[in-house]
């Protein structure tokens, strides 16, 4: 594919012959810097740490010789010859992707069903609400969603799964990092009013608590669980909607995403940092990478990820 910008054309010379080319994977890795202006939000999306994303484009800068983002205490910026080459860039990864859907057969057609499998919570708070952009994008593809759990392990029925933990029994899996999730103590209103909210973890043990057990399949999260095996536990269910209902009729405080609060406004977070947190990853089986609505599909719910990041998810 021919490059018309300046900005990604050298002047060929007997040096510049012997220079290794251009690869692909360092124009995917400046076009994913220049989307999110932060490498480690690029670093995310591209699956790989941001110390490799930022040697690659360093080494894409070297060749092309010139300077394509600058680095600043506030983020990342595209230079005047980083905006040209975007444009270019931009060209060629969607060049890449009509090649890609050409190349796949039936398979390649972004219509069809895509189930996924996620916790209740993660799907009402969070997936639900911003499903309308993609079925904008993707009008031919219906999305089907069950709730369940956070083990590592892949839903049987599932296209795609959200879990909270790495997985570790089927190998044969494409993972790609998701949110990393924080945790805080949130009760009602009216239990703050009664009870107040605990200041120190010393204090825990003046409050009863409801446990969302689900949370036990998050290894991150195994020690609050520690902590709450002595501590005066009022109620344990497994429904995430069951734990609204606890805290609602005031029978105690109960660990939650900090999210929470985005359809419970009425919940009340204790200024309390446990420092809980667990990264989420989102999967599905080797063998489908050839789908198209299903790469499509994880894809965006990779990206939605790291839009949502701080202004959602915490940290």
């Amino acid at each position: 594919m021919a490059i018309a910008s300046a900005s990604l054309r050298k002047p060929v010379s007997t040096s510049a012959a012997a220079t290794p080319p251009v690869s692909w994977e360092e124009i995917r890795y400046f076009v994913a810097a220049a989307r999110h202006g932060s490498l480690n939000a690029a670093a995310i999306e591209a699956g790989v740490d941001h110390t490799t994303l930022s040697r690659r484009i360093s080494a894409l800068e070297d060749r092309l010789g010139v300077r394509l983002l600058h680095r600043g205490p506030t983020g990342l910026k595209l230079t005047h010859d980083g905006k040209a080459a975007l444009v270019e860039a931009e060209q060629m990864e969607a060049a890449a992707q009509r090649f890609i859907v050409t190349s796949a057969g039936n398979d390649a057609r972004l219509a069809g069903t895509v189930r996924l499998s996620m916790t209740e919570g993660l799907a009402s708070h969070w997936l639900v609400p911003r499903l309308p952009s993609i079925a904008a994008k993707y009008p031919h593809i219906q999305i089907i969603i069950e709730s369940s759990n956070i083990t590592s392990e892949m839903s049987a029925d599932a296209d795609i799964s959200v879990r909270y933990a790495a997985p570790t029994v089927d190998l044969d899996l494409v993972a790609r990092r998701g949110p990393m999730l924080h945790f805080k103590l949130f009760g009602t209103r009216a239990y703050v009013d009664r009870h107040g909210l605990p200041a120190s973890i010393q204090e825990l043990g003046q409050h009863s608590f409801i446990e969302h057990t689900v949370q036990r399949h998050a290894p991150s999260l195994d020690t609050w669980h520690a902590i709450l095996g002595s501590l005066p536990v009022k109620l344990r269910v497994g429904s995430y909607i069951s734990v609204l209902a606890g805290l609602n009729e005031g029978q105690g405080l109960s660990l939650q995403p900090v999210y929470a609060t985005t359809m419970a406004p009425h919940l009340v977070a204790a200024d309390l940092d446990l420092g809980l947190k667990s990264e989420s990853w989102i999967i599905y089986q080797a063998h489908q990478r050839g789908v198209a609505r299903i790469r499509a599909i994880a894809e965006e719910i990779v990206a939605m990820g790291v839009r949502d990041q701080k202004s959602f998810f915490g940290g």
